[in-house]
């Protein structure tokens, strides 16, 4: 029946053909693809590509893993527009005790002091709160010290904050840039005695390392341990 209605129509051959012209010219000719490439060209040169710290977002947002997250992510895209001194601080971790804490109070200073500021961390935990309410941006990466990410991060700043003994790890990172490094250390004997610290950090360090304590019992513990570097200490109060 279907047929046999259609059969009954009087076909328009010219206006498929108009038709047919029609969206040939307009999608498929190749004066128009002449012009989408022309397009394509123009705004290619118009488009320098993904700013420094935009560079950053992205790789992370490929890579990362349940439970990773970033904050300021806005802030950190505008740092790539800012002129300001770019400062990275380490955290080994974001719980609410004495070393994540300290590191919080020397991030929110550097702000306000005019630098731009980015806190690292490998795990999760309530010490970003305070960084959220400041609007600096952090990022829990739990693969800080196992890929390119940090290599990333190091190569766009003028400043890295290592923060504690347990940040030894990252010393190979940081040591593949020549920029300054503030390693920032407040450990008790117990850090040393019965997590094997006594062992695990490096015994010699380049010149760009600067090595500062929480206090006079943190260096002498450190000091104890690794009597290579005195006269090389400073306390940071």
């Amino acid at each position: 029946l279907l047929i046999t209605e259609f059969s009954k129509r009087e076909i328009d051959v010219d206006g498929i053909r108009r038709a047919g012209n029609f969206i040939y010219h307009n999608y498929f000719s190749y004066e128009v693809f002449k012009r989408n490439v022309k397009g394509i060209i123009q705004a290619f040169e118009k488009y320098s590509g993904p700013s420094e710290f935009e560079e950053i977002l992205m790789n992370f947002y490929d890579n990362k893993l349940f439970g990773d997250e970033i904050s300021g992510s806005d802030i950190l895209v505008s740092y790539g527009k800012s002129k300001n001194k770019k400062v990275v601080l380490i955290s080994h971790e974001f719980s609410l005790t004495g070393a994540p804490v300290v590191l919080n109070t020397f991030a929110i200073k550097l702000k306000k002091l005019g630098y731009d500021v980015l806190v690292l961390s490998p795990s999760d935990g309530k010490a970003k709160n305070e960084l959220k309410n400041n609007e600096i941006p952090y990022i829990v990466y739990s693969k800080l010290a196992s890929d390119d990410f940090l290599d990333l991060i190091l190569s766009k700043v003028d400043l890295i904050v290592l923060n504690t003994v347990v940040d030894y790890q990252y010393i190979p990172a940081v040591r593949r840039f020549d920029k300054p490094v503030i390693w920032w250390i407040h450990d008790s004997e117990a850090s040393y005695t019965t997590a094997y610290f006594d062992r695990l950090l490096p015994r010699d360090l380049s010149s760009n390392f600067m090595l500062y304590f929480g206090g006079e019992y943190a260096e002498k513990q450190f000091l104890r341990f690794y009597p290579e570097y005195r006269g090389k200490t400073k306390i940071l109060l």
